[in-house]
Parts: C-alpha cells; sequence; structure tokens
C-alpha cells in the first residue's frame, strides 16, 4: 500500500467521523439541544412588611407582586423583564405599580433590582409617581418549568411628586405557590 493510498483511507475515515459528529449534534435529545434555550421564569410573590413615611409612624405596608424573567438559561445567568404590583400602606393608599426587574445572580443568592412608574391613590386623590424595589433573597432557575420560586428579603422605595408623599418600605417576600400549598393539600384531602 502506497502513501497516497493511505492518506486517501485516512481522510476517507476522518470524514465519516465528522458526518456521523454533525449528525449526532443535529439530531440530539431535547434537554442536549435546548440547554441554552431561554424560558420566561414567572413568580408572584405576597410582601408583609413595615412602612415608613416622613412626619409619621410606622405602619403596616404590604403588596402583591408578580413578574415575568427573560433571559434565563441557568442559576447563574441575568435576567431582565416586567413586574406588576398592588400595595398598600396602613390600608389608606392603594399603590398599583408597572416596571421592569433585572436579577442579579449572586450565588448562592438573587438580587432583583425593579424601576417602576406608579399610581397612588390617597384620600380621594390618584397621582402618579415612581419607584424602585430591591429583591435579596432565593430566586432559583427552574429546569423543569416556567414557574421560579422565590423568598427573601424586600426593600421599597415609592415618591408620589404631586404629594409629596415619599414611603419607605421592608418586608419579608413569601412565593405565592408556598402560601397556596396548605389550601390545595386542604382541597386534595378533601376531594379524596
Amino acid at each position: 500500500m502506497t502513501a497516497a493510498t493511505r492518506r486517501s483511507e485516512r481522510s476517507r475515515g476522518v470524514a465519516g467521523l465528522q458526518l456521523i459528529a454533525a449528525t449526532l449534534l443535529l439530531h440530539a435529545p431535547p434537554a442536549f439541544a435546548d440547554a441554552s434555550v431561554s424560558v420566561p421564569q414567572i413568580n408572584v410573590g405576597v410582601v408583609p412588611g413595615v412602612g415608613w413615611r416622613p412626619g409619621s409612624k410606622v405602619a403596616f405596608d404590604g403588596h402583591v407582586a408578580g413578574d415575568v424573567l427573560f433571559g434565563r438559561t441557568c442559576e447563574h445567568s441575568l435576567g431582565y423583564g416586567p413586574r406588576l404590583g398592588l400595595g398598600t400602606r396602613a390600608f389608606d393608599d392603594l399603590r398599583a405599580a408597572l416596571g421592569f426587574s433585572l436579577q442579579l445572580p449572586i450565588d448562592p443568592l438573587a438580587i432583583v433590582a425593579t424601576g417602576q412608574g406608579l399610581l397612588q391613590t390617597h384620600e380621594g386623590d390618584v397621582n402618579p409617581g415612581f419607584g424602585g424595589r430591591l429583591f435579596l433573597g432565593l430566586r432559583p432557575y427552574n429546569y423543569y418549568g416556567v414557574y421560579s420560586a422565590g423568598l427573601g428579603l424586600a426593600l421599597g422605595v415609592d415618591h408620589v411628586p404631586h404629594t409629596a408623599i415619599t414611603n419607605v418600605s421592608l418586608g419579608l417576600q413569601l412565593d405565592g405557590m408556598w402560601l397556596c400549598l396548605p389550601a390545595l393539600f386542604l382541597v386534595e384531602s378533601l376531594a379524596h
């Protein structure tokens, strides 16, 4: 066998291996093929806490909020997306907020920062304002679904320029799914 014949056979062998590798990559199972695909991560939570306004006493402050984070592919990836919230301070006002959230993953915790516009009803008036939220806690990536549970501390600041009302709040964000579990267990036990 000559050197030219060996090179020809070797190049056919390499070409065959390249064809097999390309076929395997193109027909990879979905779990392998989707490893880098971003799936939206949804979260809904309740945040009971305390709120403070300059010139007034500390009072109950709470809100319900939900967000959808896009761009995440794993625990250590950045997420961004819309956030919707509804809150109150001492049940004497109502704040509806729409904002944009950015999740910065730091192992093992996550920081979610939100800037938001809001409408506040207070003493019969509706006034526009703005605010921000900072969440520090657990917000893992869900590899098996779109719901991402969360638990952590939430710091918030809202300001309504027309009324000069500034509200600073600190609360514990409790995941909505965890809060629903006792009711789901009760319904399931009564059904069976």
